[in-house]
């Protein structure tokens, strides 16, 4: 448990980091130019990564609570919207121009989502934490937009309807994917039998 602890420590403090413009300006100072930030962060993050599944691997399933069978529907209905928005921040749509940050809001819904059909304590403290996470820094960004034009977010002036398509329908596509790799990649299936 403590290496899964660590983990989260770790992925979630190069991840706050980030969201801070006077941190990451400093960090960015220190190693040199945008290219060497990246890597760094990069690394470790995924550093973070490793440590959470080496260390959910190690410690043992105990449950807080026992999820309704019917949440794993949900999660399946939820999932579609998670990656639609993911797709949507990088496309300047009306999304994006509605939620600013789109991404932040799938991540909250992806976290919800898996924690009503997860109630062991590693999936509690994992999707929490992403929870968390998406939450606090979209209270930052919040903060930090507040009287920001529409081309600080990479918005022209008009979105086109055309890009939220290009995210309904490249989203739905990566929801077909992700529904053939997460048995293969996370081991869970999540189509009923």
């Amino acid at each position: 448990m403590i290496i899964f602890l660590l983990g989260l420590i770790v992925f979630f403090s190069v991840h706050a980091l980030s969201a801070l413009p006077t941190h990451k300006q400093m960090v960015m100072e220190r190693v040199g130019n945008v290219r060497n930030y990246r890597i760094l962060h990069g690394a470790v993050a995924l550093l973070g990564m490793a440590l959470i599944i080496y260390g959910w691997q190690l410690s043992g399933f105990m449950r807080i609570y026992t999820p309704l069978k019917s949440m794993k529907h949900l999660v399946l209905l939820l999932m579609a919207p998670v990656f639609i928005l993911g797709v949507a921040q990088f496309l300047p749509g009306r999304i994006k121009m509605t939620l600013k940050f789109p991404l932040l809001f799938a991540v909250k819904l992806w976290a919800l989502s898996h924690l009503l059909a997860n109630g062991d304590v590693n999936g509690v403290l994992f999707f929490g934490a992403f929870l968390a996470w998406a939450g606090w820094v979209r209270v930052v960004k919040k903060r930090q937009s507040i009287g920001a034009p529409a081309a600080s977010f990479g918005l022209p002036p008009e979105p086109k309807l055309s890009y939220d398509v290009i995210a309904v329908l490249g989203g739905l596509a990566l929801y077909g994917l992700g529904l053939v790799l997460h048995p293969i990649i996370i081991g869970v299936a999540v189509l009923p039998h």
